[in-house]
């Protein structure tokens, strides 16, 4: 896929607190500007790939903070986010920033998961 996805892992007490966050950005530049819904489901899949490497998945995704730069599109990332994790729903929160760092990307995803079960790393 190509999309940069930061990982930070803290393993505690029999279980594994992981960030990501992940960005549209791709070699060759942003995929699919101008759209919101594609570029947050990119980012999503990103994570789902980052977590299934390290073998979690998305149930055990408990938070998701989007960082777009419109607003008034919610919808599209509210779209995008309900069809990722349909099945187990992590708490969430959209804030609007003002950039990020290429003007065609729209959406910057960060997502935390908690792994109990799972052996990971």
């Amino acid at each position: 896929m190509g999309g940069k996805s930061e990982l930070l892992s803290r393993p505690q007490s029999g279980k594994s607190d992981l960030c990501f966050r992940d960005r549209t950005y791709r070699s060759g530049g942003v995929f699919a500007p101008g759209d919101a819904y594609a570029q947050t489901k990119y980012c999503l899949s990103i994570i789902q790939k980052a977590l299934q490497d390290l073998g979690a998945d998305c149930s055990d995704v408990v938070q998701v903070r989007l960082f777009v730069t419109d607003i008034s599109r919610a919808q599209e990332f509210i779209q995008a986010h309900r069809e990722f994790f349909a099945e187990h729903p992590p708490t969430n929160t959209m804030v609007e920033v003002s950039a990020l760092v290429d003007p065609a990307m729209l959406v910057e995803v960060e997502a935390e998961a908690i792994c109990f079960s799972h052996e990971v790393g």
